[in-house]
């Protein structure tokens, strides 16, 4: 950038977001009171940092899948060389758990694929938060002792369990209505079958059901945090632009970007 040219969206180091308006550049006056909020802001996250340090390391526990099935069919090897169906090929696994274990960048130019696409992101479980626990920090098992809060993700089920049976039997009816617009599911008979397999799936179907204990097609492939069953799915097929009050506008379904200058 040239001498002089200040860069565009920027006023003198001023957020984006401030950079339009004539009031973020502080007089003297402002200038005390403005360090003062900028050492109150540290001090709030070194306390916060502090804080988070302190919190426990909770087990990390596995499913067992990979020490049962000595040919890993049981474990993610999506990408890896293969010698079958399902089947890892040997050495590929390994030169997986090697560049797991070392995480470095050397190990995971030699990981063994299967084309010529490489893995997506394979480093990113050693990515560093900065706000809130580490990663390492947030439960994977039960862990009763946690000061923190931090909510229980158990294991994922074994290959060979009924639970996983039902999230298999999900995704094929997931995979039959993905032609189908969300909002016509009540009166789609592939949908109505859909929702009286799952619900008739017991405990085995952990997805949300209604006051009386069924699953309706309105409430397939919800997940069940708090909300996630209130109003309708926002739809698959968008078609064209969508203009909304006060809102960025959404790209076309046939775009690549989105089209509003203010972004």
């Amino acid at each position: 950038m040239a001498a002089g040219v200040v860069a565009s969206g920027a006023l003198r180091g001023v957020p984006v977001a401030l950079a339009k308006t004539s009031s973020v550049v502080p007089s003297s006056n402002d200038a005390g009171t403005y360090a003062s909020r900028v050492q109150t802001a540290y001090n709030l996250r070194v306390n916060r940092a502090a804080a988070d340090q302190k919190l426990p390391i909770p087990p990390h526990t596995t499913n067992g899948d990979e020490d049962r099935y000595t040919d890993k069919s049981a474990s993610y090897s999506k990408g890896l060389k293969q010698d079958g169906i399902c089947l890892v090929n040997k050495n590929a696994w390994i030169s997986f758990k090697t560049a797991l274990k070392s995480a470095k960048m050397s190990d995971w130019e030699n990981v063994i694929i299967g084309g010529t696409a490489t893995l997506n992101g394979p480093q990113g479980a050693y990515a560093y938060d900065l706000e809130a626990a580490d990663s390492v920090q947030y439960v994977n098992a039960p862990f009763g002792n946690d000061p923190g809060g931090l909510a229980v993700v158990p294991p994922f089920d074994t290959v060979t369990s009924s639970k996983y049976g039902a999230q298999l039997i999900e995704m094929y009816w997931a995979s039959l209505l993905r032609d189908v617009d969300l909002s016509s599911y009540t009166n789609n008979s592939t949908a109505q079958a859909a929702a009286t397999e799952l619900g008739s799936l017991g405990a085995d179907y952990r997805g949300p059901r209604d006051a009386s204990g069924n699953v309706t097609p309105n409430l397939l492939f919800r997940g069940t945090f708090p909300g996630l069953t209130i109003e309708p799915y926002i739809s698959q097929f968008f078609k064209g632009l969508l203009s909304v009050a006060g809102c960025v506008r959404a790209a076309s379904a046939l775009g690549t970007r989105r089209n509003d200058p203010e972004l």
